[in-house]
């Protein structure tokens, strides 16, 4: 099970939560632009362009995310138990300054309460342990662990909720405020 999720599955035919997906490990990813060759000579002098602003570092390679990735809260990753949830995204590059990284992106067609279940389903995965528990220095081994790779020391990854919905300032504070409040207790 090293290996789970895939492509972001019909961003090509336009599939708008699909789409926004994509677009979304665009952003993170940041792939410097190649420089492209030009098909024809020049015939004329072309003006100067401007100098393209620097991205920021991103969080890749591309190969380093999967999506549509099944996270069962029960069951196996092969056959989840009703309840699971599929992250939209993981980021997993052990040694990355971000070694690992759960991706939920919103495209404001769930309620805040909706939102928030996922982040109690998250934490459901997460507190998961392995059946006949393999045990490191006396403690049961994550369910997730077993899958992915991150630092003895860390808890477990973090998850990154990404709005897409175009919305003001003070809605988008309101909305993540309230999804906030709703998932306190998996703090």
């Amino acid at each position: 099970m090293k290996e789970t999720g895939g492509t972001a599955r019909a961003a090509a035919s336009g599939a708008n939560h699909a789409l926004r997906v994509t677009e979304t490990l665009a952003a993170f990813v940041q792939q410097p632009v190649e420089p492209a060759q030009a098909p024809v000579a020049r015939t004329r002098t072309v003006p100067r362009q401007t100098v393209l602003r620097r991205p920021p570092p991103g969080l890749g390679p591309l190969s380093a995310w999967s999506t549509e990735v099944v996270l069962p809260v029960g069951g196996t990753f092969a056959s989840p138990a009703r309840g699971s949830l599929r992250a939209d995204a993981v980021f997993a590059l052990p040694g990355a300054p971000v070694p690992m990284l759960f991706l939920e992106v919103d495209n404001g067609t769930e309620t805040r309460a909706e939102v928030a279940d996922k982040l109690h389903r998250y934490a459901t995965f997460f507190a998961r342990t392995e059946k006949n528990a393999f045990t490191v220095g006396g403690r049961e081994r994550p369910l997730w662990r077993t899958v992915w790779t991150a630092p003895a020391d860390a808890g477990h990854p973090p998850v990154a909720i990404v709005f897409t919905k175009q919305m003001g300032p003070e809605a988008m504070d309101a909305g993540m405020r309230g999804i906030a409040e709703l998932s306190s207790p998996v703090w």
